[in-house]
């Protein structure tokens, strides 16, 4: 390194501003870059189901609305057999 650029790297250390930089050091604004937006998924009916059984929660019914998917938990209803209902 030169003599010359060493006596800019030391005379820069003791001032850190730039030359020709008329702004005080805490008027310069710096900004953090900006975080890129995550996507928000939407709940599929197989996602749901996973979670659900993850948790350990029965699920009796499940339905697909224009909001999401609905889930009914408990266990599922035992029907009674009718006399009708059997073959002969």
């Amino acid at each position: 390194m030169s003599d010359d650029v060493w006596a800019a790297l030391c005379a820069f250390a003791k001032n850190p501003q730039l030359q020709g930089d008329p702004r005080e050091p805490w008027e310069i604004v710096t900004t953090r870059k900006p975080k890129p937006k995550t996507r928000k998924r939407k709940m599929t009916l197989a996602r749901a189901l996973r979670q659900a059984d993850k948790a350990g929660v029965a699920v009796s019914s499940a339905t697909i609305t224009a909001n999401g998917v609905e889930l009914q938990m408990g266990e599922t209803a035992v029907e009674t057999a009718n006399e009708g209902d059997s073959v002969q």
